[in-house]
């Protein structure tokens, strides 16, 4: 999987930066610990990721997914916001496709959830612009 990551400091408190997330239209489900944390790294305050469904196409009948991580660290003056936009290109999916012999659209067939880049940068984008 691919990701683009994006850094910056808000001077958005935390509840205001919570506000921003729940408004980004998507499913928030916090990040599970990570196993090799305790050796030193710093806690972040906000640790999420947040994904949801884009509808394409002339009739809107195909789904792309999109996923968003994201870590706000609070520095007492600002805070810290790292958006991690996470998924594959098309061109991923039709390779993918062809290796394990299922069509274009063999994630939407299969019932998995193919996480689009280019629609996680979208929302990315949306989310940090929320919070400048």
């Amino acid at each position: 999987m691919k990701t683009e990551s994006i850094q910056f400091d808000t001077r958005k408190d935390l509840n205001q930066i919570a506000d921003v997330l729940r408004s980004a239209g998507g499913q928030i489900e916090k990040i599970q610990g990570d196993p090799l944390g305790g050796f030193g790294a710093s806690k972040q305050d906000i640790e999420v990721v947040i994904s949801g469904e884009e509808r394409k196409g002339l009739l809107k009948l195909v789904a792309g997914y999109w996923a968003v991580q994201v870590y706000v660290l609070d520095q007492g003056t600002s805070r810290h916001v790292e958006l991690i936009a996470l998924g594959e290109s098309t061109m991923s999916k039709i390779m993918a496709g062809a290796k394990y012999g299922s069509d274009v659209f063999g994630a939407m067939t299969s019932g998995e959830k193919f996480f689009e880049l280019k629609f996680s940068k979208q929302h990315r984008d949306e989310i940090a612009r929320a919070l400048a």
